[in-house]
């Protein structure tokens, strides 16, 4: 019980800062050189985080990330473009343990560890698979409720959880390879 509890304060932490510095740090730079606040960033850190603590964490990560969510959603600036839905906190907390789940019970990937480090292949490929599934379900939700929200921010958010991932997923495994091999 009390590794859940460290695993849980871990997750909510990370995320939680994540969105944070998200929110409050690389979308008002965006802003400045840009000239315009996005709506949606070309560089999402909360993807990357949220995979990495999924990958390290599997299903004990979800109700830290899932709690994180909810404290952005109650946040007076909300910073989702999805808006203040649970629905998406839900879906968006459960997308990287699927992600895992398909990818080793399909035979793509074993683990995510390579040689005792984390393997750069492992993360990168449960985040492609998280995003591609939150933005298949998000125009689906677009779809069925015909609300209109311009295609760029869409493409603009799936974009930026890439980047996001990318930077995450390579300093982890930066971090994790450091000691080298001879």
């Amino acid at each position: 019980m009390f590794i859940q509890q460290k695993i849980f304060l871990v997750s909510f932490t990370a995320f939680l800062a994540s969105l944070l510095a998200h929110h409050y740090l690389i979308l008002p730079v965006e802003g400045a050189i840009f000239g315009v606040m996005p709506e949606a960033s070309l560089l999402f850190i909360p993807h990357g985080a949220m995979v990495l603590l999924g990958v390290l964490f599997s299903w004990a990560s979800v109700l830290g990330v899932f709690a994180a969510h909810i404290v952005i959603i109650l946040l007076p600036e909300n910073p989702f473009i999805f808006g203040e839905n649970a629905l998406w906190a839900i879906a968006n907390s459960l997308s990287v343990p699927v992600s895992i789940f398909l990818m080793t019970h399909l035979g793509i990937i074993k683990s995510a560890y390579k040689n005792n480090s984390l393997g750069f292949n492992f993360i990168l490929s449960v985040g492609l698979i998280s995003a591609f599934l939150i933005h298949l379900l998000f125009y689906v939700w677009l779809k069925i409720t015909n609300l209109s929200i311009v295609s760029d921010i869409f493409l603009t958010s799936f974009i930026g959880h890439i980047t996001g991932l990318f930077v995450i997923s390579l300093g982890a495994t930066i971090i994790t390879n450091r000691g080298g091999t001879t």
